[in-house]
């Protein structure tokens, strides 16, 4: 399968499924949002079709309803798209790179200080990451690892968390979220442990390839342990 389509299917799945406990959810096939309460994850409207007039004529039909500046996601493919948002307003504000690893590609096993259960240590440590303005609430986040395919992962030294991320698992790929590592801990290895040890366990359940959003900043890193880079999404923003 097309490693696009792969990283695609899996966020919008895990999409979905996260969304469903929002007021006035609403989905059109490929476009989905939640409309409420904004700052609030996850707070995105997105189109993932292959097909972009179906795309674009969806996007258009909901964003012209749209009452709150609502971010944007949308592969950089779509260029018709990508003009008709910027008719209606709407600028790039970020690009985040989508990232593709071949578990058989990486020979390094690892089992180490690794917690797969909640701890609200995680919680908090995402919520420092991603979700200062609002955090997310612990019981939505229980719902979250709920959710069949929804996994938890963290890196503890000692009895601190100290990395973790979500994982959101569909077929034979794993999709990884919210990667956060404690600020000082930053540039000591934490992160990349985190990985090995996700792709170890990855190894004993068949799953075949990982997928993420990367920003940035952390596409360097990814390319370290052996990620490479198939496609963009570009974020948009009312302004």
């Amino acid at each position: 399968m097309n490693h696009n389509v792969l990283n695609r299917d899996n966020l919008q799945s895990f999409y979905n499924r996260a969304l469903s406990l929002k007021e006035r959810f609403v989905n059109y096939q490929e476009i989905c949002f939640p409309g409420d309460n904004l700052h609030a994850w996850p707070q995105f409207i997105y189109g993932f079709s292959e097909d972009t007039f179906r795309v674009e004529e969806r996007l258009m039909q909901v964003l012209e309803k749209v009452e709150f500046p609502a971010y944007v996601i949308i592969d950089s493919e779509h260029k018709e798209v990508l003009d008709s948002l910027r008719s209606l307003g709407f600028m790039p504000v970020e690009i985040w790179p989508m990232m593709y690893l071949n578990i058989s590609d990486f020979n390094k096993d690892l089992q180490e200080n690794m917690l797969t259960d909640y701890d609200s240590q995680i919680l908090a440590l995402i919520n420092e990451t991603h979700f200062a303005k609002q955090p997310l609430e612990e019981e939505y986040f229980k719902y979250l690892l709920g959710l069949e395919g929804c996994m938890v992962f963290g890196m503890y030294d000692a009895d601190k968390v100290v990395a973790a991320c979500l994982t959101f698992k569909q077929d034979s790929n794993l999709g990884i979220y919210m990667m956060s590592t404690n600020n000082n801990y930053r540039g000591k290895g934490w992160g990349r442990k985190l990985l090995h040890n996700i792709i170890s366990d990855c190894k004993t359940k068949q799953i075949q390839s990982l997928t993420l959003q990367a920003n940035q900043l952390s596409v360097g890193f990814y390319k370290k342990i052996g990620f490479s880079i198939t496609g963009n999404y570009l974020i948009f923003v009312k302004k």
